[in-house]
């Protein structure tokens, strides 16, 4: 939704983004919205597109990713996030940064494809490396912790 990525989204959606921007200020429909984001039902749905394995995803999870839902604030920062237009994308930092970064990805994350790591391992010198975790999605970590660890160690061992 940031608008520096606007030239990559289809002409409709071009079109329709200043009114996009001042629906999701109106505080009735962030509320609204929030409301539903906060339903375990629909948390459990998100987490099924971004763990397409299956792994990991159970009531504990859910109720984990609920709570903050609950916290005095919540819903005043859910309107907060849906209204950040114009933030800082991995590209723009990773194009300053002068550390090595090493890139841990899920070969099935539906929102970040694997391309688009692929492509920064290309285009940006401080990544020294780039470790795809089969049948994975967006969270690695979460969904296939055994291998991930390993990889972290490796890494760690690597760099001792």
């Amino acid at each position: 939704m940031d608008d520096k990525r606007l030239d990559q989204q289809p002409q409709w959606m071009r079109w329709f983004r200043p009114l996009l921007k001042n629906l999701v200020k109106q505080r009735w429909l962030s509320e609204n919205l929030f409301r539903n984001a906060a339903n375990r039902t629909v948390i459990k749905r998100v987490l099924d597109q971004a763990y397409p394995s299956g792994a990991n995803v159970d009531q504990d999870l859910i109720q984990l990713l609920q709570k903050p839902s609950k916290r005095k604030g919540a819903q005043e920062a859910f309107r907060g996030f849906i209204n950040l237009f114009d933030d800082h994308l991995a590209p723009q930092i990773l194009a300053d940064i002068q550390t090595p970064v090493d890139l841990i990805w899920g070969e099935k994350d539906p929102w970040e494809p694997l391309e688009e790591a692929k492509l920064w391992l290309k285009t940006f010198n401080c990544i020294r490396s780039l470790e795809i975790i089969p049948g994975a999605g967006h969270c690695p970590h979460d969904e296939a912790p055994e291998h991930v660890n390993k990889v972290i160690l490796n890494l760690i061992q690597q760099i001792t």
